[in-house]
């Protein structure tokens, strides 16, 4: 099913069913106030996909867990190519996971907040795949300003950035990864906050702390890492983790979020196997004699030269 132009509605979403936009610039699902959440997915099964919308407006509902964006319960659904924003909720401003091994892939999801996954909030959700996503600008009090995951989850590729917990008694401005089981490979998780230095960038269980690989931690308050550490990753703070390393990753242009890598930065063949094998961006890694630290796989600007043919007039 493919729509276009807004609808302000609360829409629930079956079982099978591909519900397409007309790219989210065009389509805009909106809140229709008398909901907690714009789509709402129940035993969704892997064949049903939401794509290509805005989605936004949702309202928060107290004493409810839904996620007003999108509320996925006993899903196993694909979100791509969305973006979802300015959304309130308990628990997932953004989305809400329940027992849902769903796939959030190539989305933006900024703007939202809750009590605890401003962005994204995963809860007895195994297999949960969070990849090639901007996640940024999101709050919570506590319990993760991008992400909250407390299963089996893989998160790889995202840009995680200014995310922020108010409170931070539970930390995690970036991510707070709670359970066992969590891989956060190739994310570039910059300039998100939280106080008391309970992980800016992330916070663990100690107890179930997540793999952590070729990421890039800058620019976060409160800590990079709490309870947890990596390895093959640019960390601001310093970690003796295998491969890592303390420089300036040389964001191509920080100040408008683009956290491509400049020639020259120290996270260019900095990386190890075992990642991805495409960046946020599509592109193949690796390029260049190794793997890239971060979602971008640093690929240089062509030095063929230009060749121009003046005619004169009149040349055939």
């Amino acid at each position: 099913m493919c729509i276009r132009d807004s609808y302000n509605e609360e829409i629930s979403l079956k079982s099978g069913v591909v519900l397409q936009g007309a790219g989210a610039q065009v389509t805009t699902l909106h809140g229709s106030g008398t909901g907690p959440h714009v789509v709402r997915a129940i035993a969704a099964d892997a064949n049903t996909r939401i794509d290509r919308f805005t989605i936004t407006g949702g309202i928060r509902a107290v004493g409810g867990h839904e996620g007003s964006g999108i509320y996925c319960e006993d899903s196993s659904l694909t979100i791509s190519n969305n973006i979802i924003h300015s959304c309130e909720a308990e628990y997932g401003g953004g989305i809400r996971l329940l027992r849902s091994p769903a796939t959030i892939q190539n989305n933006t999801i900024s703007g939202n907040y809750a009590i605890a996954g401003g962005g994204i909030f995963a809860e007895q959700s195994p297999e949960v795949v969070i990849s090639c996503n901007v996640i940024q600008d999101n709050e919570v009090p506590n319990w993760g300003g991008g992400i909250f995951a407390d299963d089996t989850a893989q998160i790889e590729n995202n840009v995680i950035s200014g995310n922020n917990v108010t409170e931070g008694v539970n930390g995690g401005g970036g991510i707070n990864a709670y359970g066992s089981g969590v891989t956060i490979i190739n994310n570039t998780i910059v300039n998100n906050s939280v106080p008391a230095s309970r992980g800016g960038g992330i916070s663990s269980d100690p107890s179930k702390p997540p793999s952590i690989i070729n990421c890039i931690f800058w620019g976060n308050s409160g800590g990079d890492l709490y309870l947890c550490s990596a390895t093959y990753s640019d960390i601001e703070d310093g970690n003796a983790g295998e491969g890592n390393i303390s420089e300036d990753p040389g964001f191509l242009r920080a100040d408008s979020n683009n956290y491509r890598l400049r020639p020259g930065s120290p996270c260019i063949d900095s990386a190890t196997s075992g990642g991805p094998s495409t960046d946020i961006d599509g592109r193949n890694r690796p390029k260049g004699n190794g793997y890239d630290m971060g979602a971008y796989e640093f690929y240089p600007i062509s030095n063929a030269p230009v060749i121009m043919l003046l005619l004169s007039e009149g040349t055939p």
